[in-house]
Formats: structure tokens, C-alpha cells, sequence
């Protein structure tokens, strides 16, 4: 309850800031102004305490207690599971969540950087220290605010809607040797899950497409003079906007988002909130799972011990049983770490921090990421987009028109306003898989960035445990760029953006760019190759799209059950045998949406 009176509280300072203005005060225009604004934060708070009546309610399980199943993260996966499994009363589940409630002002979609580093609402994690990415970091280390709290990382992320490409399931269905993951059979489940309702997409095929599910991808209502620019560059390409979630998703496009009203929409909102008065559903917050409880004889999983806290300085350990399955959904970062705390994996490193070995698995490997670079900044001499003090300027009738209608730049991310996916050696040809997307953002009035990001890494990391104890954070070595093709791609991307600013859609604003390296990068001859792999190394951004820790064909079989161990299942983005070629979001809720299907049917649930 605190956090969330202080998010309100932190809203409110930010309105009444705007009110401060010298220019305004003392007007008859800016009194009215005022007492409109009043009337709005009236509205606002009756929308804040709608918001707090629809999340789920918190519970604390008696020791032993029994339910049918045990899924441990309320994130992407966990909140779809929940949601799914729980439609027969019948079936009895407890959802684990090491976090709290969503947070409000992560909902706000301008606020969508800041929301992955809200300390309350993220893991903290970040990688180990490496002298080939991320050097201008303090102490060379990557961050990765992994999402914590109802939602997980669907609260966090900057809500960016993409299925990847049809030809990534279907390798996942040739990895598996199971059809069940192809794209003809995955097709259905992101129909399942999809409101979609996106006017800017052209040439949208129906087929493709659901317009019933629970989560809403849409279009911003409102963008800058530069997401329109960036379209019409990509058409100078020769290289059109698409439905990037239809059949190819090839070109420079309007953007796709889940959010609803001028509000981010989360896994949480989309699924927990609608089940939230299911007799069968039990959701204990605040609660960090030490580990799975196995039978070393059976190999037979039958429940979890978790750590309830009650407060910053108190915490009940407490086991809760499963009689069907414990399911992780954890994530990418914490499944491998549980399964490992709980004997399941690499022999040799449980057996140094002296963990009783219950299957020798290859869990945390084959760690994927799309890593990019952060700072390709161009300045330009006319007036692109927003500055904070426009926006809470009551002139501008931003905030009380984003108040009153959830509309205006509040309600859309100008950090992603536009996006493209291409394959860098075969840019025209709409068949071809991307490896490559570029993001347009802007974060002032005469300031945008673009991101060139790396979708097909072929380097992979692992993940591993510093300790046995569980309040440890795991070790994370992503290995970006440790193979030479991701650097080559890398360097291409970046000439592409080159190549994009010298349009004529972007030459009339008359950029300059800024490419900000340090001093590492400063004797290398600026923008040539090896420039731009300096330029990665030094200025790495990832993505928080890891994946592929407990791969299906590994470490889980292709009903994403963990091989080795009865009534045990991974389901999230860990099991992700190669990372699409997307964010991942969509694709970890359409995976749960799949797994929710099979386990129904596995037990007659249906």
C-alpha cells in the first residue's frame, strides 16, 4: 500500500509542478486552467482506486497446503497460465510472485524507460563484467531490469508488440520434432490472445489476425512529425511499411503496442485482473521461491518452499504442494537459477557449490539476447518532438487532455515510435528473415535516436548461480558479439541508418550526428567499421529479451516438461530453443497460451 500511495503521490508532484510555472500563474486562462486540473485530479484519483480494486488479492498459503498446480512468476507466462488454467473451478492454483502489485505510473506509457528502473519494480540483475561490451559502464557491466511484480516484465518493457517470423516456429518445430510449435499451429493462439485494432498497418490480412483475445495491439494515437518521416524513408528504400505481424514482417512501420485507453496493458491487466474473483485462483505476492521440491528417488516434483515477506525485515518460509505440476515462469534469468538452486542442472558447477545433484542438464546455457547500440544521436535545427516541460506546460492542455481522455504524447512512447526489420544482405527481399531492427526514438525537441539492434545473434551466454543461497542474484555472461558475424551485422545496421539520413524525408530537418563512445573509440577513424564495432562494444544497449536458458530439446521436452523430473514444467522465454526474431513478449504469452492448451488436455481439464 505504500508503494502505491507513493506513486499517486509522485503523479500529483509532477502535475502541481507544471502549476508553478511563472508564465502561468496569476492569469485568468491559467486559473481556469487550475480548477480544471483539480477537477482531473479528482478524476484521476477515482481511476487510481479503480485501478488498486481490480488487481488480484494478495493470500499467504497455510504450510502444506495443497493445490493442483504450483506456477512460480506472475509475469508474461505465469499471469496467462493462471488465467488459462483456472477457467475449469474444478483445478486449484497458487501463483507465486516475487514482486508486488503493478505499479500505476508504469502504465503510463511516456514513462515506459523509467518504468524498468523503478527499484521496486525490477530484479536489479546485471552481467558479469566483460571488457567486450558495455565498457562505458561503470565497472563494465551490463543493467537488466527484469521485471518484478504482477506482470513481470510486461509492467517494464516498453510495450512493443511483435510475433517475430513465421519461419522461427517453424525451426522450433524441426528442433522439437513436434509440429505443435510451427507457425500454422502457433498462428491460432496469437489469434487467441490478439484485440488487434492497428489502422496505420496497411494491407492487414483478417486471417492473421484475432480481434476478440484479451490483449489489445493497437496503434498510438499520437505520434511525432517523425514517425511519418521515418515511413517515408523507408519508402525512398524501397522499403514500405507492413503489418510486421502479418505474413512478412520486412520494412519501415508504424508501430504495434499492447496498451488499452492511452494505458499500458500488461499480462497482468489482460489476463490476472479479468479471473481476479475466481474461487480457484490464489496469488501470494512478496514471495521468493527457494527452490522446487523433488523426491531424489522419484525424481518426482511435488511442491516449492518460497519466502513470504511481511515487511522490508520480515520474512516466513513456507512450503505450498502440487499435486499435478510445479511450473516455472520465472523467466529467462530465474527458471534456470531455481531449477539449479533445486539440483537440476550442470553437474560439476552444483556439485562446486556443493547443490545434491537431481539431473545432470545443461540448464543455463545457450543464453540469447538482442544487444544493440545505444547512442546514435542526431540533432536537428527545427522542433521534432516533446520536452517534459511542454508537456506538463498547462497551455499545451498535454496533461488534462491526457487525464480527461488518456490522450496526447502522455499516452504514447515516443522512445519507440517507429521500427523496421530487415535482413541486412537482402534488404528487398520480403521473404528473406530480418536479422536487423531499427528503432526511431526521440527523447527531446530537437533530438531523436535510432537504435540498431541485432534480432539473429549467433553468439550465446550462459547463466550460472554465485552461491547456493537463494538471495544470491544469478551470474549472467551474455557474450555479445563474441562471433564475428553479429559484429558484421552489427557494423551493417549502423551503415543503414546512414543510408536512412540521407533521405530526403530526413535531409529537410538537417541532422547532425552525435555518436557518443568514449574515449576507447576516439583514435578510430569515425564511422568506419571498426568505429562502429567500438561504438557497440563501448555503448551497449540490451534489450531484455533473453531467452533460451531451459531449451525445449535440452533441458525440457517439446510439452515444455523437464527432462529427467515428473511434474515439473518451464514455461516462459527460457524454453526458447532459438530467440525469434522479435521482442519477446508476445511470443512468451502465445508460448503459455500453447502450454495451457496441452496441460488441459494432459489431465482432461478442457
Amino acid at each position: 500500500m505504500y508503494l502505491n500511495t507513493m506513486n499517486k503521490f509522485i503523479f500529483l508532484i509532477l502535475i502541481i509542478g507544471s502549476l508553478t510555472r511563472k508564465s502561468e500563474c496569476g492569469t485568468l486562462d491559467s486559473i481556469k486552467k487550475i480548477a480544471s486540473l483539480f477537477v482531473d485530479i479528482a478524476r484521476f484519483s477515482k481511476d487510481y482506486v479503480n485501478f488498486q480494486s481490480e488487481q488480484v488479492s494478495d493470500s499467504t498459503p497455510r504450510e502444506n497446503q495443497k493445490y493442483d498446480f504450483v506456477i512460480v512468476g506472475a509475469g508474461s507466462a505465469g499471469s496467462v497460465l493462471a488465467s488459462r488454467l483456472t477457467e475449469n473451478p474444478n483445478v486449484t492454483v497458487l501463483l507465486i510472485e516475487a514482486g508486488g502489485y503493478e505499479n500505476y505510473l508504469h502504465d503510463v506509457p511516456l514513462l515506459a524507460l523509467g518504468a524498468g528502473f523503478f527499484p521496486f519494480s525490477h530484479w536489479g540483475y546485471q552481467t558479469e563484467r566483460s571488457d567486450d561490451y558495455c565498457t562505458s559502464n561503470v565497472n563494465h557491466h551490463c543493467k537488466l531490469p527484469m521485471g518484478k511484480g504482477l506482470g513481470g516484465s510486461s509492467a517494464v518493457n516498453l510495450m512493443i508488440a511483435t510475433r517475430g517470423h513465421r519461419e522461427n516456429y517453424n525451426e522450433w518445430a524441426k528442433i522439437t520434432n513436434d509440429s505443435i510449435w510451427s507457425y500454422n499451429n502457433m498462428l491460432p493462439y496469437f489469434k487467441k490472445m490478439e484485440r488487434f485494432n492497428a489502422p496505420l498497418v496497411p494491407n492487414i490480412d483478417s486471417n492473421l489476425h484475432g480481434f476478440e483475445g484479451p490483449v489489445d495491439i493497437v496503434n498510438y494515437d499520437f505520434s511525432s512529425i517523425l514517425m511519418k518521416t521515418f515511413v517515408e524513408a523507408g519508402v525512398e528504400l524501397g522499403l514500405p511499411p507492413v503489418d510486421f505481424n502479418g505474413r512478412s514482417p520486412n520494412g519501415f512501420s508504424y508501430m504495434q503496442t499492447n496498451h488499452r485507453n492511452g494505458k499500458r496493458l500488461t499480462s497482468n491487466s489482460a489476463y490476472l485482473n479479468p479471473a481476479k474473483d475466481r474461487k480457484n485462483l490464489f496469488v501470494t505476492l512478496h514471495s521468493r521461491v527457494n527452490k522446487v521440491l523433488i523426491d531424489p528417488n522419484t525424481k518426482t516434483a511435488y511442491g516449492v518452499e518460497f519466502e513470504k515477506s511481511s515487511s522490508l525485515f520480515s520474512a516466513k518460509t513456507i512450503t505450498a504442494m502440487a499435486t499435478k505440476e510445479v511450473i516455472l515462469s520465472a523467466g529467462p534469468l530465474g527458471s534456470p537459477k531455481i531449477l539449479m538452486l533445486s539440483g537440476i542442472g550442470p553437474a560439476e558447477h552444483l556439485q562446486e557449490l556443493n547443490i545434491d545433484l537431481i539431473q545432470n542438464a545443461p540448464v543455463g546455457k545457450n543464453l540469447m539476447d538482442h544487444a544493440g547500440y545505444i547512442s546514435m544521436r542526431y540533432k536537428v535545427d527545427q522542433d521534432i518532438g516533446f520536452g517534459l516541460q511542454e508537456i506538463f506546460n498547462l497551455s499545451n492542455n498535454y496533461l488534462l487532455g491526457y487525464l480527461e481522455n488518456g490522450t496526447g504524447p502522455i499516452s504514447s512512447n515516443s522512445l519507440c515510435e517507429g521500427i523496421a526489420f530487415l535482413n541486412i544482405d537482402n534488404p528487398h527481399d520480403e521473404d528473406s528473415v530480418p536479422d536487423v531492427e531499427i528503432l526511431l526514438a526521440i527523447l527531446s525537441k530537437k533530438e531523436f535516436y535510432f537504435l540498431p539492434i541485432l534480432i539473429q545473434p549467433k553468439s550465446r551466454g550462459q547463466v550460472l548461480l554465485k552461491s547456493s543461497n537463494p538471495k544470491d542474484d544469478p551470474v549472467v555472461v551474455p557474450n555479445y558479439f563474441s562471433e564475428k558475424d553479429d559484429v558484421r551485422v552489427a557494423v551493417k545496421a549502423a551503415n543503414m541508418v546512414l543510408k536512412v539520413m540521407k533521405t530526403n524525408a530526413f535531409k529537410k530537418y538537417n541532422p547532425t550526428l552525435h555518436a557518443p563512445t568514449g574515449a576507447r573509440c576516439n583514435k578510430i577513424e569515425r564511422f568506419s567499421n571498426d568505429f562502429w564495432e567500438c561504438a557497440y562494444r563501448t555503448r551497449t544497449i540490451s534489450f531484455w529479451h533473453h531467452s533460451g536458458t531451459c531449451s525445449m530439446g535440452s533441458v525440457v521436452d517439446s510439452k515444455l516438461k523437464v527432462k529427467g523430473v515428473r511434474k515439473l514444467r518451464v514455461i516462459d522465454a527460457s524454453v526458447m530453443p532459438k530467440i525469434p526474431y522479435a521482442h519477446t513478449n508476445i511470443p512468451t504469452m502465445a508460448i503459455a497460451e500453447a502450454a495451457a492448451d496441452f496441460i488441459k488436455k494432459t489431465y482432461n481439464t478442457f
